[in-house]
């Protein structure tokens, strides 16, 4: 075994248990040694050399380095490197990728994707017990800093105490909503930052099991985990939940669940400019859901009305113009009205108009004087 390697042992974990196994490359923290202290820059540097040795060595093969490479029981390379037969190996490999046909390349940026995205999971997912357990701290510490009734108590504890570049005020906050919920040890897969995003959306929602809340999230919405074939459809999955959870919240009680999965999928996520365009279009009676379906189709969302108080007119103006005739000619012509239609809204817009259109007169009636001067020939001359 290469000297700068470490043998992957148990290690004891800050609750005085035993954890499992360390990841390929160390243990399951790959930023801590088994002794529990920082490890360094050059040891991490080591392992990211030797997995990087290894992974070039498996896809090329090491044909034509100089000297003998030596392989233990498990197929890894302990014999040593020197820096120029890894120059060589690196190059090996960059001549290997650039002969590659596009099925080749497909089948290589696939199965590195499915190591590189494998790897995140379980270091997403272990550090969720750390995360857990500084949040349960954090908790613990906050009560009894308030029960001291010192004076900026907690922060004032944080700031002295911990690390601000790892643990700011936000990251414990996360750590301490991770622990709030009771059930969170339970979907540690999702990792630290799915699992503090879904914090507030349970807040929002009334009626959970507070023993466990996040199972009853699952029930209530209908987020079937059980076919999930990978963490990463798992991960989807509680995203539709959520999304459906911030749908309904914002009020839109009847928006398809398909047609949200088929918007994630598309590669979006809803954010508070997607609730606030479907508000407008329910309220001047469009459909929210026909907002979704048009990203869907083409695959972006729709430009901003306006440029953000530039006075660049937006560049689709006469195409909205259009839109808003042929949804006020269709509401004209319709028997009923329907929908929570904001009379204001309407008055709002009529006057924003009437001010663009006597504006765009000034402004033609300038460009028409100014024109007309520019013609006029001077006096004396001919």
């Amino acid at each position: 075994m290469d000297s700068d390697s470490k043998p992957h042992t148990e290690y004891q974990n800050s609750i005085g248990g035993t954890g499992g196994p360390g990841l390929p490359g160390g243990p399951i923290n790959p930023f801590k040694t088994n002794d529990n202290t920082p490890l360094s820059i050059d040891d991490l540097n080591n392992e990211v050399r030797n997995e990087r040795i290894n992974m070039f060595v498996g896809m090329t093969g090491g044909v034509g380095l100089p000297g003998d490479l030596q392989y233990n029981e498990q197929g890894k390379v302990v014999s040593d490197v020197s820096p120029e037969v890894e120059a060589q190996l690196v190059k090996l490999t960059r001549d290997k990728i650039d002969k590659m046909d596009l099925d080749e390349l497909k089948t290589l940026i696939v199965e590195n994707n499915r190591e590189l995205v494998d790897t995140l999971n379980k270091v997403h997912a272990h550090n969720g017990n750390r995360g857990y357990t500084i949040g349960r701290a954090l908790l613990r510490v906050q009560y009894l800093t308030d029960s001291a009734n010192l004076k900026s108590g907690f922060s004032a504890w944080m700031k002295e105490n911990l690390d601000r570049r790892t643990l700011s005020k936000r990251t414990c906050q996360k750590y301490m909503d991770i622990a709030r919920m009771a059930d969170a040890l339970d979907y540690l897969p999702l990792g630290i930052e799915k699992l503090a995003a879904l914090s507030p959306i349970l807040k929002q929602m009334e009626g959970l099991n507070p023993t466990a809340p996040i199972r009853d999230f699952t029930e209530k919405l209908e987020v079937n985990l059980k076919d999930c074939q990978d963490v990463e459809a798992m991960r989807f999955e509680i995203g539709v939940g959520m999304g459906m959870a911030k749908l309904r919240h914002h009020g839109f009680t009847e928006m398809p669940k398909e047609l949200v999965r088929k918007f994630m999928e598309s590669g979006f996520e809803l954010n508070k400019k997607d609730f606030d365009a479907m508000k407008v279009a329910q309220e001047s009676g469009g459909s929210p859901t026909k907002y979704l379906e048009n990203i869907i189709k083409f695959n972006k969302r729709p430009d901003a009305s306006h440029t953000g108080g530039a006075s660049t007119p937006p560049k689709n103006l006469m195409e909205q113009t259009q839109e808003i005739r042929d949804t006020v000619t269709k509401l004209l012509k319709a028997p009923t009205i329907k929908g929570n239609i904001n009379i204001d809204r309407i008055d709002a817009l009529i006057q924003d108009l009437e001010a663009l259109k006597s504006r765009l007169k000034s402004s033609s009636n300038q460009t028409a004087e100014s024109t007309t001067w520019i013609r006029r020939p001077k006096p004396g001359l001919p």
